[in-house]
């Protein structure tokens, strides 16, 4: 198996698999894969697991998907889900990008 192929499997079976063997605490009992259909299979106890493998590493290229983007110099500390983190909500990005819509909704929200 070449190093694309291995990381293919490693890669579904973190995905797919891992949730699985953890509620199973078990190891998959059989991977192959259709040359043909370029299909994997992974099975492990009485689940069995299909999906097709990308089309080509042509098609990868060609729609790759950044790892990481800068962040404007205003989004800066800010954070998608800044519960996360342990952070106040008001280090959402959307308090960066728009804060007076923000103020404005926090107010309108009922007391808890």
């Amino acid at each position: 198996m070449n190093s694309t192929k291995h990381i293919l499997v490693v890669l579904v079976f973190l995905l797919l698999c891992a949730p699985l063997v953890a509620a199973q605490e078990s190891q998959p009992t059989s991977i192959s894969r259709d040359p043909l259909s370029r299909e994997l299979t992974i099975i492990v106890q009485q689940h069995q697991l299909r999906f097709a493998a990308p089309a080509s590493t042509e098609f990868a290229n060609k729609h790759r998907i950044p790892v990481e983007q800068v962040k404007p110099e205003r989004e800066r500390g800010y954070y998608l889900r800044p519960q996360v983190f342990n952070q106040p909500e008001e280090k959402s990005l959307n308090w960066a990008r728009n804060p007076e819509m923000m103020r404005q909704a926090r107010s309108q929200r009922p007391e808890q």
